[in-house]
């Protein structure tokens, strides 16, 4: 299973990546005598309803949308690291407040949250990336904050505390290793939700803005044609589907490769 998403990941980050200047079609030239063309050896993915490549436009969008991807997952693993770390090692009223603050945020669902932030700030990628990275950290900071405070009580931590070692020590060099393999996994288990969020964003107009694509707002704008030009969506929602699962087959295959989570 592992193999397999990893094989799929590198298809669509080669694609997405040396794609663009191959297919040899600038995503945002309007063409208004190719307006709706049907998959075609000269246009694989067909065109759009301003004559645009399909194929180009979902090359190209595959780049925002995994910028905005890997832009989120590290927000989302220092916020989440560093909340589980400190709350689940000192513990007490600190401990308390952070998880409080977790419960509160775990209570609401993460796309409504995503999409208030993204409403208080100006539409673009860095809105996106802001938006679902502010609202993903939650659950990791769980997991995290659980795996350490069994890691705390660990004899190789008592050691290391008898010897003399800071708190700091403890925390970074002896705790943080150790609970970096939950961390991990958990992330990438994310990432596929985060491609689904940003594809939410972008399809509600809050994401990336006109005529640069993502496939979310690919989706978005042609959902009108889906009866008459059905290419227009299909295969920005296939590269989307395609991408998630194959981060969901990734954090399972890591998952059991690990033993974590059993």
């Amino acid at each position: 299973m592992t193999r397999a998403a990893v094989i799929i990941l590198f298809v669509i980050i080669l694609g997405v990546v040396a794609g663009p200047p191959i297919s040899g079609y600038n995503p945002v030239r309007i063409d208004l005598d190719a307006i709706k063309l049907s998959p075609s050896p000269e246009h694989p993915f067909g065109t759009d309803n301003k004559g645009r490549d399909v194929l180009s436009r979902t090359l190209y969008g595959g780049r925002v949308t995994l910028l905005i991807v890997l832009g989120a997952s590290g927000i989302t693993f220092v916020i989440g690291m560093l909340v589980g770390l400190v709350s689940g090692y000192f513990g007490g009223k600190l401990d308390l407040l952070l998880m409080g603050i977790v419960d509160i945020l775990l209570s609401f669902p993460t796309l409504l949250l995503a999409i208030g932030i993204s409403i208080l700030m100006p539409p673009g990628i860095l809105s996106v990336l802001i938006a679902i990275g502010s609202v993903g950290w939650v659950g990791l900071a769980r997991l995290v904050r659980g795996q350490v405070v069994v890691l705390k009580e660990s004899q190789q931590v008592e050691a290391a505390r008898a010897l003399g070692a800071s708190e700091l020590r403890i925390l970074f060099v002896y705790i943080f290793p150790q609970s970096l393999p939950v961390a991990l996994v958990a992330l990438s288990m994310k990432m596929g939700g985060f491609i689904l969020s940003e594809a939410a964003l972008s399809f509600l107009g809050l994401g990336v803005q006109p005529p640069w694509p993502t496939w979310g707002s690919m989706i978005g704008q042609s959902r009108i044609f889906i009866t008459s030009a059905p290419w227009m969506v299909t295969f920005p929602g296939l590269m989307i589907g395609f991408a998630a699962l194959s981060f969901n087959m990734l954090g399972e295959g890591l998952r059991d490769r690990l033993n974590i989570f059993r």
